[in-house]
């Protein structure tokens, strides 16, 4: 059988060109000469009627396919250009994925804070030589410990809020501890111990607060360095000592870039005093000495506040006005 020469797009104004068409298609597909109609095609508008574009070629619908939905209602529907209405809606590339939102920024807790620098920050107590017995249990934790209850107490000394993050705490040149993001007001202290069986610091206070060291410091009780450090790395304070006693070495006067005392000659009866003055009190009471009775206003009569004269008599009579 020869192959049909008829070109359907030819049809396009006959009246009954659906019918015929489907009557050529299918004596087309029963000599199987159908293929000679196939024709390549980008979209279904390259095709004839009655046809639709399927993997780049034009074919007549068969008795098992679907119809071709309308191109105004498939959501598969194509463009001129070959491109479905959905590739159309959908991004590509770097637009294919909504833009996320932007973090929200990150608001420091101490916006107000200053670095912490020399004469700003100062170690305040160290103890290199834990105490024996029960008395030695200086963090607290129910357990008197050679190496963990071994501490570094440091103190804002200025009048500023401090930032300490990136501040470190150091054995000689081995740091032992950095501070994360914290900021310590004016005249509040930071304890740093050098363990804990606990594995938990004491509880911070109101004007103290209290971090366990990143590894233990291993001071030397024959002596060494305890060393502290800014967020540069530079050198802010260090303690240099040498024999130990089993106590702790504290500034005296307290609260100021003073030497360092042995803590009993503060307080006789406290070895230490970690997050408090040497006597106990609160680091932001001052830590101001008790009155001396002796500055006191005496009563005894025999002192006067009046002068001394040159000869060591007593100071003359004054004349008063005799009633008449």
């Amino acid at each position: 059988m020869k192959g049909a020469n008829f070109h359907v797009g030819r049809l396009i104004h006959c009246p009954q060109r659906v019918s015929l068409l489907v009557l050529l298609a299918s004596a087309q597909l029963l000599s199987g000469c159908g293929a000679e109609l196939a024709s390549e095609c980008r979209t279904s508008r390259d095709c004839a009627p009655a046809q639709f574009c399927r993997l780049s070629r034009c074919v007549y619908l068969g008795a098992d396919d679907t119809p071709e939905p309308s191109q105004n209602h498939s959501p598969f529907a194509e463009d001129d250009a070959g491109h479905t209405l959905d590739d159309a809606a959908a991004p590509s590339g770097a637009d294919a994925s909504l833009p996320e939102p932007d973090a929200p920024p990150t608001t420091h807790p101490c916006p107000e804070a200053v670095p912490a620098t020399a004469g700003l920050l100062i170690i305040h107590e160290l103890l290199p030589n834990v105490p024996t017995g029960p008395s030695g249990d200086a963090n607290a934790d129910g357990t008197r410990d050679a190496h963990d209850d071994e501490f570094v107490e440091l103190v804002n000394i200025s009048p500023h809020t401090l930032d300490l993050e990136g501040v470190q705490v150091a054995n000689d040149t081995r740091p032992r501890f950095t501070f994360a993001q914290t900021c310590l007001p004016p005249g509040h202290g930071a304890v740093i111990f050098a363990g804990s069986t606990t594995d938990a610091p004491p509880p911070d206070r109101d004007d103290a607060i209290f971090r366990l060291a990143d590894t233990r410091f291993q001071f030397a009780n024959s002596g060494g360095r305890a060393v502290l450090l800014g967020a540069a790395g530079e050198v802010i304070d260090e303690v240099i000592y040498d024999n130990a006693p089993a106590r702790s070495l504290n500034r005296s006067p307290e609260l100021r870039t003073s030497p360092f005392a042995h803590h009993t000659d503060l307080a006789p009866e406290r070895p230490f005093s970690p997050g408090t003055c040497a006597d106990g009190q609160p680091l932001s009471s001052g830590c101001l000495p008790p009155e001396n009775e002796s500055d006191e206003p005496s009563s005894d009569p025999s002192l006067s506040d009046a002068p001394p004269s040159g000869n060591g008599d007593p100071p003359p009579e004054e004349n008063t006005p005799q009633n008449p």
